[in-house]
């Protein structure tokens, strides 16, 4: 089960547990002191604080860091200005032994074993051609990457926060329930005697009963959901400790944005704007340019540079066999070469990668009206969860003043304290309904925040490329 499937499995376990109370006889029973409600929501903030420091060690953001940082070493990869490459071979000759020098008396072995070895040198003094392909390639994946990374985060605070106020939910949820199956048993003893003084029917009798089997069911499913939420919350932190945070103390200011569906829809875009430039590259000739000096006999030096790139190289050869005369009379060598390659594919390669830029555009305008109807939605959503939780806070703020009346009244003599414990459970009730609305509205704040993938915070970065 989902962090947002059990919020909304705990909000109508509230729904039943505050529309099943019994109002029967009990007993006054001292409140406890309240705290100080700004030091409590000074400590609740601390807590939510403390829980957004751990989301960047879960794993999920973890893997998409790493990710990040592979990406960016492959941006670095692509922009490096110098490549180095080096290349040997040996060559063994399986050879008849021949008189090399006449004059000298014997046969002299020709050596059977050549070396040869090529050094060389790419300079990318700028991107161009396939090289800037390459590079704005590999930028698009980062900015995908770091899209994760931010999408990785701010889904792992949502749920955090949500587990954390829906443990809280539960809580106030099983004080309720306790409240209720207490006043369910004080109902049947009620009615009990009143039946042993044939004050009561035996339906009344049946319907004491019934009403304290339903209140402990209620109380198991309550204490459930609490351990489920305590379980949900333990998995996400990966800790036993357990923090209590209040709703109402932690307000999300309303974001604002580009959705992250569009974000990643216009990096498509410009991924697909890379084929075309790179199959019109390929209907182009390519023309290269290269100089070769002889250094002597075996060693040669070449400066070289072609038109795909603009990537001037510089190569040192050595080859152990030499050159002959009249080879070895050759100090340099200027070569130019142009080469073109047509074809019925490479035209209908091209026509392929224009279609797919298309396509692209259009998956990116489908993608913003998409957005901005769930945009709409999701600001309706809170809208809708504000208005209630204004009516939770009304109602509450409503429960308490007629809670001290009728406090006073009972110390005037004037009430019973029959009506004293019935005005104090529906405080708590009102109180349930409130933490309730204040959970809801985080909901669907957060809900906006993972459209537009804003983390809650300053997100974590890998090291900058």
């Amino acid at each position: 089960m989902t962090a947002r499937n059990g919020h909304h499995r705990l909000l109508a376990a509230a729904a039943l547990l505050l529309a099943w109370l019994p109002t029967a006889a009990a007993q006054d029973a001292p409140q406890p002191a309240q705290p100080d409600q700004e030091a409590a929501a000074a400590a609740s903030r601390t807590e939510v604080a403390a829980l957004l420091a751990r989301a960047p060690e879960h794993p999920a953001v973890r893997a998409a860091l790493a990710s990040l940082e592979a990406a960016r070493s492959q941006l670095r990869a692509a922009r490096s200005p110098v490549r180095f490459e080096v290349s040997s071979a040996l060559t063994r000759l399986d050879v008849d032994d021949i008189d090399l020098d006449p004059i000298t008396p014997g046969v002299q072995p020709l050596d059977r074993t050549l070396i040869n070895v090529s050094a060389g040198l790419s300079f990318r003094p700028f991107a161009f051609g396939d090289i800037a392909d390459l590079v704005d390639q590999r930028e698009v994946a980062v900015a995908q990457a770091e899209l994760d990374v931010r999408e990785a985060l701010v889904s792992v605070q949502a749920r955090t926060l949500e587990a954390a106020f829906q443990l809280e939910l539960a809580r106030s949820g099983v004080a309720v329930a306790e409240q209720g199956a207490a006043l369910a048993r004080e109902a049947l003893a009620a009615t009990e005697l009143r039946a042993q003084r044939g004050a009561a029917t035996d339906r009344d009798l049946r319907e004491a009963t019934a009403g304290l089997a339903e209140a402990e069911n209620l109380l198991l499913d309550a204490r459930q959901n609490q351990a489920l939420a305590e379980l949900t919350l333990r998995s996400l932190l990966g800790t036993d400790d357990l923090p209590e945070v209040d709703p109402g103390a932690f307000a999300l200011p309303r974001p604002a944005g580009e959705p992250v569906d569009v974000l990643r829809a216009g990096l498509g875009v410009r991924l697909a704007e890379l084929g075309p430039r790179g199959a019109q590259r390929a209907l182009l000739p390519v023309a290269q340019a290269s100089y070769s000096f002889n250094l002597g006999e075996h060693d040669t030096l070449s400066l070289a540079l072609e038109s795909r790139t603009l990537q001037p190289s510089v190569t040192f050869s050595h080859e152990a066999q030499g050159r002959a005369f009249p080879q070895t009379e050759i100090r340099g060598a200027l070569t130019v070469g142009v080469a073109w390659s047509i074809s019925p594919e490479a035209i209908d390669a091209l026509a392929a990668a224009e279609s797919q830029l298309e396509a692209a555009r259009l998956g990116l305008e489908a993608a913003r009206q998409g957005a901005a109807l769930r945009q709409e939605a999701l600001l309706a959503a809170v809208e809708q969860a504000e208005r209630a939780l204004a009516l939770a806070q009304a109602r509450f703020a409503d429960v308490q003043d007629r809670l001290a009346e009728t406090r006073t009244r009972v110390d005037a003599g004037l009430a019973t304290p029959l009506e004293l414990q019935s005005d104090a459970l529906a405080v708590t009730r009102a109180q349930l309904e409130l933490r309730s609305a204040s959970l809801n509205v985080l909901g669907t704040t957060l809900d906006l925040y993972e459209l537009y993938a804003l983390p809650l915070g300053t997100a974590p970065e890998a090291p900058a490329p």
